[in-house]
């Protein structure tokens, strides 16, 4: 749980997490207050997990209304809520959301044990499909997949230019070298390029109560974990403009995905197109992005 304090705030270990302290923040000096129960079924205290990451979050929001403002309020963190915010905020009435998942999509059993197929995006089924010599329905797929040993068809089709993971248990990961290097990394990286404090006039930030409202964020992020980030930034105020291939389709995720946002397509292999996310550019003041380290360069 999240304890506020004067200048930090901390997660203490629970009962599902022994007692160990994972991570802490020294840049809080506003409460932030944890209320409400529950717990979601999971091997892994993800209920903890969501409603300390967005208290981490809340408590920087609350750190800038004080520095800009001297604004200084009590900010609450509800459990129930916060654990349905990071799975469904939009229940249609009288007619339903497309599916988040392809047809292909999912766990399958291999020879030696479980992989995951992600086929969500088109190139990615097509290079799946193509290393399990183009099945023509889930079971068929099924049925190829049995015939691989995991770590063989992971290769295969990461190798074809598609996305596929063993499914390994707590001591697989531990051992793996993904896994071992994944623990020498932080939960969170932060690197300070100043020590300028900001200032309304500086980002025309305009109210405490929509403390993000003037702040723009060019959002280059795709699926879940990026447009996460860029909504709760839109759910302060901040504007945010979304950029996509012009041929992306994501409608599983897009009515969760775009709250708050103004979205546009862009082709970035094309000279115009480039030029204008160069403008665009110019003119953010954040930049929002998942893409591997040399992709941008590459473009």
């Amino acid at each position: 749980m999240f304890e506020a304090m004067e200048d930090a705030i901390q997660w203490r270990g629970s009962a599902e997490t022994s007692g160990s302290e994972l991570f802490k923040v020294e840049r809080a000096p506003q409460p932030v207050a944890l209320t409400g129960t529950g717990t979601t079924p999971s091997l892994f205290p993800v209920s903890d997990f969501a409603q300390s990451a967005i208290a981490v979050a809340v408590a920087e929001v609350q750190a800038l209304r004080h520095c800009v403002w001297g604004v200084q309020s009590l900010a609450r963190v509800d459990r129930a809520l916060a654990s349905r915010w990071c799975k469904h905020s939009v229940y249609p009435i009288g007619w339903k959301l497309p599916s988040q998942w392809d047809a292909y999509a999912g766990d399958y059993p291999t020879h030696d044990g479980w992989i995951r197929l992600h086929t969500n995006a088109p190139h990615h089924r097509i290079a799946a499909l193509s290393v399990l010599a183009e099945p023509g329905s889930r079971s068929a797929a099924a049925d190829a997949v049995l015939g691989w040993q995991a770590c063989e068809l992971e290769s295969a089709v990461v190798a074809a230019g598609g996305a596929a993971a063993v499914m390994m248990n707590a001591d697989q990961w531990a051992t793996h070298p993904q896994g071992i290097a994944i623990r020498q990394e932080p939960v969170v990286a932060w690197t300070s390029l100043s020590e300028q404090q900001p200032t309304a006039e500086s980002l025309s930030l305009a109210t405490p109560g929509r403390p993000l409202q003037g702040l723009r964020v060019l959002d280059l992020t795709r699926v879940l974990a990026g447009p996460v980030c860029t909504r709760f930034l839109a759910s302060m105020g901040a504007d945010i403009l979304r950029v996509d291939p012009p041929d992306w389709n994501e409608d599983g995720n897009l009515l969760e995905m775009t709250l708050g946002k103004r979205c546009t397509g862009l082709d970035l292999t094309q000279a115009s197109d480039a030029s204008t996310l160069e403008f665009l550019l110019s003119r953010a003041h954040v930049i929002v992005h998942g893409y591997r380290c040399d992709a941008l360069e590459k473009l």
